[in-house]
C-alpha cells in the first residue's frame, strides 16, 4: 500500500514545481509546462492502475479460488475471463 499512496503523492510533485515557477516569475516555457503535465499524467496513470492490480489481487481470491492466477495477467488479457466478453475494450 506504500508504494501506492508513494506513486499518487509523487504526481503532484511536477504541479508544485510547475506553480513555484510561475508563483517566482521564471515564466516556464511551453514545452516546460507541457512536459510537467505529460509527466503528472502518466504517474496519475501509473497509480491508478497500481490501485486496479492490488485491488484484483485481493478481490479475485474470495471470487473464484480458481482463477486466482489472473490477478497477476495484465488486464486486457485476463478481461474477458473476469467480466466477460461483453466487457471487452
Amino acid at each position: 500500500m506504500f508504494v501506492i499512496q508513494r506513486a499518487f503523492l509523487n504526481s503532484p510533485g511536477l504541479l508544485c514545481g510547475l506553480y513555484d515557477c510561475l508563483e517566482t516569475g521564471s515564466n516556464p516555457t511551453y514545452e516546460e509546462i507541457k512536459l510537467a503535465l505529460e509527466q503528472t499524467l502518466c504517474l496519475v496513470g501509473s497509480a491508478n492502475m497500481q490501485v486496479t492490480v492490488l485491488k484484483r489481487q485481493r478481490i479475485l481470491p474470495s471470487i473464484n479460488r480458481s482463477r486466482n492466477n489472473l490477478a497477476e495477467l495484465p488486464l486486457t488479457s485476463a478481461k474477458t475471463w473476469l467480466f466477460g466478453a461483453s466487457k471487452q475494450a
